[in-house]
């Protein structure tokens, strides 16, 4: 059932609502996030664990207004219980578990549309490192890492037209790399086809010789069976024949017993 769909029938649930972050639409959410990076909440009243970091987030999202460079990023969320608003953004986005938290950072590529997952603890304090690592800038290097830190001078002393020769240069790495990652899967891929039909080739005749070899065993119990009933009958025509004979044998004295008698 669609979250939207469940919402409307639990209209008891909490409203999910917060001061500071910014809700977003289906209507203003491509422009929201098309010039400065967004950090965003997607949930709903009905999740428990949306409401239960409600309070973590409003207070990570205060502290961002205090950045110097806090135009530099967004703190929104998603309600996609809202059938009008919230539900088409959560479906166009791919969101299947609530709360769902993914940032954008523009420029995005084609494959960046939907945003990246944020996968780290929900806590107030893991929030705000973050969102620290997302407002790092040649403006406030005071939020960057050691390592980015260490990094700003080497791209601030380059000129213009080095850094575009060295982004482009990385971009044509990342497409060669992705070109082989695709390549290779594909192999996997055709390898796994084959394996998957020779063991298929193996399940059928192991499943024939198992049909064969219970054949065997029926014919061998068969055969077995008929020699023993064999062998009982062979018996049982030798006893029968002495026992006829002893019949014969005694009916023979019982006949001149009884002619003694009379005589």
């Amino acid at each position: 059932m669609a979250i939207a769909n469940w919402y409307k029938g639990n209209p008891e649930m909490p409203v999910f609502k917060y001061n500071v972050s910014v809700e977003l639409t289906v209507d203003t959410f491509d422009d929201a996030i098309f010039e400065r990076t967004a950090f965003v909440n997607f949930g709903s009243p009905g999740c428990q664990n949306c409401m239960a970091m409600t309070a973590d987030w409003e207070q990570m999202a205060s502290d961002i207004t205090r950045f110097p460079n806090a135009e530099t990023l967004l703190v929104g969320h998603v309600d996609c219980s809202s059938i009008d608003q919230g539900d088409p953004l959560c479906k166009r986005l791919g969101i299947t578990n609530l709360p769902t938290i993914r940032y954008f950072d523009p420029p995005l590529a084609a494959s960046e549309l939907n945003g990246t997952d944020y996968t780290w603890n929900r806590t107030y304090t893991q929030l705000r490192r973050f969102v620290r690592f997302l407002t790092c800038s040649v403006e406030a290097p005071q939020y960057c890492t050691k390592s980015q830190r260490a990094l700003l001078p080497t791209y601030t002393e380059m000129d213009h037209a080095e850094r575009e020769a060295q982004l482009v240069s990385l971009q044509t790495a990342i497409t060669d790399a992705q070109e082989a990652h695709k390549q290779l899967l594909d192999e996997l891929q055709e390898r796994f086809r084959a394996s998957e039909g020779r063991l298929r080739e193996l399940r059928a005749e192991l499943a024939e010789a198992e049909a064969i070899v219970e054949e065997v065993q029926r014919w061998w119990i068969q055969t077995q069976f008929l020699r023993a009933f064999a062998s009982a009958e062979w018996g049982f025509n030798r006893a029968y024949r002495r026992l006829d004979r002893w019949q014969r044998k005694l009916s023979v004295s019982m006949s001149w017993g009884k002619a003694a008698d009379e005589l």
